[in-house]
């Protein structure tokens, strides 16, 4: 076996300095070697012997993958390949592809003498105390995040990550953070190592906010998936595999995903978790055979539950769950949960029950028992009836004194079924929201502007007319622009005017042959926001028509001839009156069009204010200098913005806002607001629309000042009822006079009916547990108060000696923020982490410029930091061993001796693990006091002075090392009898947590598969065709229903026997580094 053969591993003991080679070639006489590192192959005499056979065993490092594993014996002789373990599994590697390894301890470090330097040394520590006390925190991403992160949030994110499986839907109201709380969750599953793979699922506006604020606030980089991303892989990259599987964190469109072929893909990538935001627009009509799936509620289903039981975690994210109809949410649940109802009647049943129930935990929970105004009697029932216990128990309960009483409650709001998957918290009860108040500038129009702007109508309503003879939607898509470009300014309206009529007459126009198709328009409606594309729409849709020419050029000449524009003088003196009452005002205003937005700037240029513009044609680095100087500037100031320019940013440092213009979507003004309306606001939100009176948006605002009340009020859940607002408006201002006031009368009167109906449901159906179990403020201030284990001063000098330490060039700016430029070994050694670019704007501290695009926060979780903490605390880094003085200072006293730093930990439920420090004196004393203050010293890089290898007494590190570690193994057993105690603790918890999960999922299994095979016999029985069509659905209904309870079983055992695994965990102990130290006074 150990014969020189092709591909043996070879060694030629002559030249060690020429390491490892493999054997190419070998005949009678000769051996061919390629020795590591060489690019020609040396030929050796055969009869020489100078080359050996290199015999492994033990220990064996893989080439091509870097990974570490143990020989188990040979495989097969030629060519060689050998039986090794790694990563937990068996496998079978070639020789060629393998090499001795060596573990290399920081004590044999110090005793060859291969030491690194003080800071090296002091980044190897400290990397790892940071890393582990960021890991045994409650929640990581506390720490990890660059985000102003809320109480109620803190509840959130630690309530679904200690619940088994992680699978919710997220329904606090618009405002509150979702986003932010999805991500939190995403960041702590990683952390844990169970959620590597990520697919959120997003509304196709929303795809570019989710992923700037999982990177700019979290770290997390996902890539956006679509046909043009899919195209480029297989074009540009070659990729022939899945495209879901070409990244491990991707964001699809809910419109694009669903259809048959991505959805087909997706599920057969295999996910760890899957986020689906505005969850219900996957939806379910009717029941049984009237049952019907949208295409995303199909797709949701396969992604999020992949097995009848599954466990993949899941969120679903949505504002509206009590205004979806009864089916709606049940089906939502039931993807979430199947075991959790047998069925919708059951459903049903509970949510009618729910308010009585939350009704009593609210009374016994404020006034104890007996309950004022309330029978005893009636009480004690309604108790024995939720927890199914004899009367004579329940009163017992209730009479035994207030923690009996508390613990009665806990019991009832077990009983909760839809707080175990729904989470939801208010404004109202979170708390931390400014008042809102609406204001109107009333515009007043010359003449001139009346006699323009009335011949632009009748423009539009011919067009109308011409679209309703022709069935043109694209003539119709133009009208509604023009309509919406009267409302907004003259200087817009005749620049869009007038590049229509020169595109007709250019003859760029599409030949009336080639109209466009009405899916091209719902495509162009949809991106309508876009500011980069609603410049160019109207062009697009230009269609060559020499009459429409000559009258677009008469509307021109009628608009330059208006002497001035009212709307821009009333806003000009309107913003000085603000001045009167503000000495120095921040307004931020948004209009709809870049015409718009740059005719407003050219206005305010001499009225004494500092004007910002921001608009989606911005470059990022732009956009973030632009909210930056808005930000600080100490003068009056207004940020000019369009809705693409506004998206994912927050404001709240501003609390005047101005509506130049209105959209005719009420869901789109509330994002307007939301950008100023967040929490953190400390002033009045007020919000100022200007409008013409006797026009269009005279009657758009009337509508949502007064019908919809969305200046005063959120309205983020009632998106259902308001989705086809701007729709129906649409359709309802083509019509003209008399016609049109009566149909918006009749909308505005259904409209405010509804909304009623919609406000009183959900105030009728506030939930006392929900919202105590949804927002528990103890857990909140517990998790958020605890210390942070690295202060923002202390992470920008650990990260920057971390860059510092691969020649990474740094150059900070006056904003605080740095300039960074990757080096060699850095680029060499990561190029997955610097490919893009090699120099990049960074801050180090999360109050750093928190909204920026393109600044990047180095932190603990961003993927360059991390891979060089594991760089320094991997064994083959040479800080694991040094030698230097320190001054005698800061209360040290002169003395020499070994600093001995260890990592120590137990297991369990939740891991116990920290770094300890002893110093040990040369004459034998053991001070871990001094140990841990030279550990926390380090975290500050001093510049101490090293001592030459020649200088360390090496004969001295084993005695050191043998008392160091007596003392360690007595600090570890202090932690295993912490660590087992709170593990027997967890360990009853989660067994009583998990037997009333499964043995409750259990039973609904069963009575639904009891359900399922009677429907399956009723059927079966029926000699009616159309019955007997449905046998087949019925019998695979059965088989789910089987496979349920199966599944559910087989993951009861597997929870328990995990369990009691954890039970007696033993502590681990390793040495990290050591390092000979001389205290010295001054000389």
């Amino acid at each position: 076996m150990f014969s020189l053969i092709v591909g043996a591993l070879a060694s030629w003991p002559a030249s060690p300095d020429s390491g490892l080679g493999v054997v190419t070639e070998v005949d009678s006489r000769n051996v061919v070697v390629r020795f590591d590192g060489e690019s020609e192959a040396r030929v050796f005499s055969k009869r020489s012997g100078a080359v050996e056979r290199v015999q492994l065993a033990g220990l064996v490092r893989r080439v091509s993958t870097g990974a570490v594993g143990i020989i188990v014996g040979p495989s097969t002789p030629e060519p060689p390949r050998w039986q090794i373990v790694l990563d937990g599994k068996l496998v079978v590697v070639a020789e060629a592809d393998l090499r001795p390894h060596v573990l290399d301890d920081p004590k044999s470090r110090l005793i060859e003498g291969r030491l690194g330097s003080a800071r090296q040394f002091a980044l190897r520590v400290t990397a790892r105390r940071y890393e582990l006390e960021n890991l045994t925190n409650e929640l990581v991403s506390l720490g990890e995040a660059r985000v102003d992160v809320k109480p109620h949030q803190v509840s959130v994110v630690h309530r679904v990550i200690s619940a088994y499986p992680h699978r919710f839907l997220l329904c606090d109201e618009v405002g509150l953070g979702k986003t932010i709380e999805a991500a939190m969750i995403l960041k702590e599953l990683r952390a844990r190592g169970s959620a590597a793979r990520a697919l959120v699922i997003a509304p196709p506006n929303l795809l570019r906010q989710w992923q700037y604020e999982l990177k700019s606030k979290f770290n997390e980089a996902f890539s956006i998936l679509n046909s043009d991303t899919v195209r480029y892989l297989q074009t540009v990259q070659s990729y022939e595999g899945n495209p879901f599987d070409a990244f491990d964190s991707v964001i699809v469109s809910s419109a694009w995903v669903t259809s048959e072929k991505w959805t087909k893909l997706a599920t057969e990538s295999p996910w760890d978790m899957v986020i689906v935001d505005e969850a219900h627009h996957a939806r379910v009509r009717g029941r049984g055979q009237y049952r019907k799936e949208n295409r995303l509620y199909k797709t949701v289903r396969a992604l999020a539950s992949p097995d009848a039981f599954s466990k993949r975690a899941a969120l679903f994210l949505t504002a509206t769950p009590m205004q979806l109809d009864s089916s709606e949410l049940y089906s939502l649940v039931e993807v979430l949960d199947p075991a959790l109802f047998p069925n919708e009647e059951r459903f049903n049943a509970h949510r009618t029950a729910v308010p009585g129930l939350s009704r009593l935990v609210h009374d016994l929970t404020m006034h104890g028992y007996p309950v004022p105004g309330a029978s005893s009697d009636e009480v004690v029932k309604r108790v024995s009836g939720w927890l199914q216990i004899d009367l004579e128990v329940a009163s017992a309960r209730l009479n035994d004194g207030r923690e009996s009483v508390a613990e009665l409650c806990e019991d009832l709001s077990g009983r909760h079924l839809l707080s175990q998957v729904l989470i939801r918290n208010r404004k109202k009860i979170v708390g931390g929201f400014m008042p809102r108040q609406a204001h109107r500038w009333q515009v007043d129009l010359t003449p001139e502007e009346v006699k323009a702007l009335n011949a632009v109508e009748a423009y539009v309503r011919e067009g109308y007319a011409k679209q309703a003879r022709t069935k043109d939607v694209a003539l119709g898509f133009v009208m509604v622009i023009f309509q919406e470009l009267m409302a907004s300014s003259i200087r817009a309206l005749r620049t869009s005017l007038d590049r229509r009529r020169a595109r007709i007459e250019a003859g760029l126009g599409v030949p009336a042959s080639r109209r466009t198709t009405p899916a091209t328009v719902a495509e162009l409606g949809d991106r309508l926001d876009d500011d980069e594309l609603t410049d160019n729409i109207l062009d697009r849709l230009a269609v060559a028509d020499s009459e429409e020419a000559a009258e677009l050029k008469l509307l021109v000449a009628m608009l330059d001839s208006v002497p001035t524009d009212s709307k821009g003088d009333v806003f000009i003196a309107q913003l000085k009156e603000l001045r009167r009452h503000e000495p120095n005002p921040k307004v931020l205003l948004f209009t709809e069009f870049r015409e718009t937005q740059e005719y407003l700037r050219e206005r305010l240029e001499d009225i004494g204010w500092d004007v910002f513009v921001f608009h989606g044609r911005l470059k990022p680095d732009a956009k973030d200098a632009a909210v930056e100087r808005f930000r600080s500037s100490m003068n009056p100031s207004i940020l000019l913005s369009t809705e693409a320019g506004g998206e994912g940013r927050n404001f709240q440092f501003c609390h005047l806002l101005v509506n130049y213009d209105l959209p005719w979507n009420p869901m789109r003004v509330e994002q307007r607001i939301g950008r100023i309306d967040r929490i953190g606001q400390q002033h009045t939100v007020q919000v100022f629309n200007l409008w013409v009176k006797g026009t269009v948006e005279e009657r758009v605002l009337n509508v949502l000042e007064h019908r919809i009340n969305i200046f005063e009020e959120t309205i983020g859940g009632l998106d259902p009822i308001l989705g086809d607002a701007e729709r129906d408006l649409a359709h309802i201002l083509r019509l003209g006079g008399e016609e049109r006031d009566r149909a918006l009368t009749q909308f505005e009167n259904q409209l405010e009916l509804r909304l009623k109906a919609a406000r009183t449901a959900e105030e009728k159906l506030r939930d006392f547990i929900m919202e105590t179990k949804s927002y528990s403020s103890a857990i909140a201030s517990t998790v958020a108060c605890q210390e942070s284990p690295i202060t923002p001063a202390d992470q920008e000098v650990f990260v920057t000696r971390l860059l510092a330490d691969v020649n990474t060039y740094l150059d900070e700016q006056e904003d605080g923020t740095f300039q960074i430029t990757f080096n060699e070994p850095l680029l060499s050694d990561y190029p997955q982490h610097t490919k893009d670019s090699r120099r990049r704007t960074a801050a180090f501290r999360p109050d750093v410029q928190p909204d920026s695009e393109h600044v990047e926060y180095l932190a603990l979780g961003h993927s360059v930091v991390d891979a060089l903490v594991q760089r320094v605390t991997d064994s083959s880094y040479i800080g694991s061993a040094s030698a230097f003085e320190i001054p005698a200072a800061d209360g040290l006293t002169e003395g020499t001796g070994w600093l001995i730093v260890y990592e120590l930990g137990v297991p369990g439920l939740k891991e116990f693990r920290e770094v300890s420090a002893y110093f040990v004196r040369d004459d034998g004393e053991c001070d871990p006091a001094l140990g841990e203050q030279l550990l926390h010293r380090a975290a500050r890089f001093p510049k101490d002075v090293a001592l030459a290898p020649s200088e360390v007494p090496s004969e001295g590190v084993d005695a050191a090392l043998e008392v160091s570690e007596a003392a360690a193994y007595a600090r570890l057993h202090q932690i295993e009898g912490r660590a087992h105690e709170d593990t027997r603790r967890r360990i009853a918890r989660e067994r009583e947590k998990l037997a009333a999960y499964f043995d409750y999922r259990g039973e609904a299994a069963r009575d639904r598969l009891a359900s399922s095979r009677a429907v399956l016999a009723e059927v079966e029985q029926s000699d009616q065709p159309e019955v007997r069509r449905i046998i087949a659905v019925w019998r695979a209904n059965v088989a789910r229903d089987e496979r349920l309870i199966a599944e559910l079983q087989s993951e009861r055992d597997k929870q328990f026997a995990e369990l009691a695994n954890q039970a007696q965990a033993s502590g681990d102990l390793s040495l990290i580094a050591v390092a000979r130290i001389e205290i010295v006074g001054d000389e």
